[in-house]
């Protein structure tokens, strides 16, 4: 009996090493399970992050591309901008690869894919993005802007400064006084002799009769003619003859009589020099030649020893070559183009259509006339406005008047005065404090004499939307150019319409019948932002009666002894006053898509 149990033990053995095996194996192979798992959440990991990799780096081209150029659309951008193409650091087979793409909400998508093992790992991940317009650039951007010309016939000094440094000083002035013209085939003459400190920037032709020096570049698109003389009133570190600092560049001719131009002379067509004598150019940034044409060249027989360079003189065929010239933008407003940028300032004399919105702020309400005459003051508020002070011969006037919701520049629920007219004559108006709109649907007049004033209190605005004329002969005190949310102090928005004028004159004060939009007058003295695209601007004020600030008109003559100093901080106000914005994108999310499926190409599909 015992014998029939031996080996008993080693079956027991057998079976439970077998056992023990299956529960080895079966660990064995789910731990390879596991750890091929963990290969392939992290291969599909390094692939996210690759794909958002991708959506960085195609972020940083389309913030780098908009920061280059803020005038692209999201087409404009999305060309602009390109692919974002890589690889990790992790390895060369770790590559990502972004485009972009307009989806039909017209917002920019970003599809980014990121593969890692030759495409064993691959994610699509798709970002979107919304393109925020900025405000309109200002139509404040230069000292004088005539749309249609510009007359510079007085002698009062054209200037910058920044009023963020403080009040303008004369002996601290810069050169930033821009004077230009948009419309097609638009003229300058600067027959006075006011020294125009910056550059003049003319779609048509510029004169210089006058003994008014330019401290800056003259750019035409028309020709260019400058009579003989010599400047006044160059800034300290020029040579006191200087007829024009920079450099002359003509899309058509040149005719220089005479002076001292410290650039080069350029002209596409012909080149006439007058003057033997002091017709000199000096080139003193060494810009090549001194002088370029593709006409015909004029000059003395009898060449000066200052008109030769590198030993050939200026009538040397060496000089005659067309020079490489960038037109000055320009609009014809005669002959619209469905692809010009009708909101640029710079290229557009009414880029806020100011004519519109002056249209829509009379409303239904009943205007009336403001009249604050001898012995009256009256005083503005954003929410009130009332006559603390009028005459004993007169009703007493303490009546109160307020504003009336509007939209203004399409931005709605804006407390604005409506009234008929207004017009301050011996009486005191204050401004007191905050923002305060008026709408006037006729005529701005104030001519104070005997003097009582006109101020606009510290941190208080004043804007004036008009469709009559605005006459000024006084001194509008103010105490901050610019307030603390970026408010010019005092800003006129002019849709009065004057007739063309051809040419340009300086009218009799104070002008008769419709020829003047905005006039500014001997005593008048302020700091301004005026805009009227559709109206002849002109000062006539008198010497020490300057004028600060900036002058967009139809058409620009300054006629008067004073002087025109422009505000560089100008620049950032936009039409509602406020300060203009930059475009930017604003991030709308993201989301992960199926891998796309990849086909290899083989050699054969590859082959021409």
């Amino acid at each position: 009996m015992s014998k029939k149990q031996h080996g008993f033990t080693l079956i027991t053995v057998l079976i439970l090493t077998s056992m023990a095996s299956i529960v080895v194996l079966n660990s064995l192979r789910e731990n390879l399970v596991q750890e091929r798992l963990t290969g392939n959440f992290q291969k599909k990991i390094n692939s996210r992050l690759l794909a958002e990799k991708g959506v960085f780096e195609e972020a940083k081209l389309l913030k780098q591309a908009l920061n280059d150029n803020q005038a692209l659309d999201v087409d404009g951008l999305i060309a602009a901008a390109g692919n974002a193409t890589g690889s990790g650091l992790i390895g060369d087979d770790a590559i990502y690869n972004a485009t972009l793409s307009k989806n039909a909400a017209g917002e920019i998508e970003i599809a980014s894919q990121g593969r890692r093992y030759s495409g064993d790992a691959v994610s699509n991940l798709v970002a979107r993005y919304k393109m925020i317009p900025g405000a309109p650039k200002s139509p404040f951007e230069q000292a004088i802007v005539g749309c249609e010309g510009v007359l510079v016939n007085g002698s009062g000094r054209i200037d910058s400064y920044d009023s963020a440094d403080g009040p303008y000083k004369e002996e601290d002035a810069g050169t930033d006084a821009r004077v230009g013209t948009i419309h097609h085939d638009s003229d300058v003459s600067l027959s006075g002799g006011s020294p125009i400190w910056g550059d003049v920037i003319v779609t048509g032709n510029v004169t210089l009769s006058g003994s008014s020096p330019v401290m800056g570049d003259i750019h035409a698109n028309g020709s260019v003619t400058i009579n003989g003389g010599t400047g006044t009133g160059v800034p300290e570190g020029y040579p006191a003859d200087t007829r024009v600092a920079g450099d002359i560049l003509s899309m058509q001719s040149i005719d220089f009589t005479g002076g001292r131009v410290l650039g080069v002379l350029r002209a596409t067509k012909d080149l006439t020099i007058r003057n033997n004598d002091d017709g000199i150019v000096e080139n003193r940034e060494a810009n090549g030649l001194d002088i370029m044409y593709g006409g015909k060249g004029s000059f003395p027989s009898d060449l000066g020893a200052h008109q030769y360079q590198d030993g050939k003189p200026y009538s040397h065929e060496v000089f005659k070559k067309v020079p490489d010239i960038q037109p000055v933008p320009s609009v014809d407003p005669n002959n619209p183009d469905p692809n010009h940028d009708y909101t640029d300032p710079r290229t557009n004399c009414d880029p806020i259509l100011v004519v519109r919105n002056n249209e829509n702020l009379a409303g239904s309400s009943t205007l009336t006339d403001l009249n604050v005459i001898e012995f009256s003051a009256f005083n503005l508020t954003a929410n009130q406005g009332t006559f603390t002070k009028w005459p004993s011969w007169k009703k007493p006037m303490g009546q109160n008047i307020t504003p009336v919701s509007r939209t203004v520049f399409e931005q709605p629920n804006q407390q604005v005065y409506v009234l008929d007219s207004l017009t301050v004559s011996g009486g005191k108006l204050t401004v007191q404090s905050g923002d305060v709109t008026l709408y006037i649907k006729n005529d701005f007049r104030y001519n104070n004499h005997p003097s009582n004033g006109f101020e606009i209190a510290s941190g208080a605005t004043l804007t004036i939307y008009i469709e009559g004329r605005v006459i000024i002969d006084d001194e509008i005190t103010a105490h901050e150019p610019i307030s603390s949310v970026g408010r010019a102090v005092f800003s006129i928005f002019s849709s009065y319409e004057t007739p063309d004028m051809d040419p340009l004159v300086c009218h009799g004060v104070p002008s008769t019948g419709n020829k003047v939009g905005v006039e500014l007058l001997s005593n008048a003295s302020m700091y301004a932002a005026i805009y009227a695209p559709r109206a002849h601007i002109q000062v006539n004020s008198d010497s020490g009666n300057d004028f600060n600030g900036s002058l967009r008109g139809k058409t620009v003559s300054t006629c008067g002894n004073g002087g025109i100093h422009y505000d560089k901080r100008l620049k950032d106000i936009s039409a509602g006053g406020g300060g203009a914005t930059v475009p930017k994108l604003q991030f709308l999310g993201w989301s992960y898509k199926a891998p796309e499926t990849i086909v290899e190409e083989t050699e054969e599909e590859t082959t021409p």
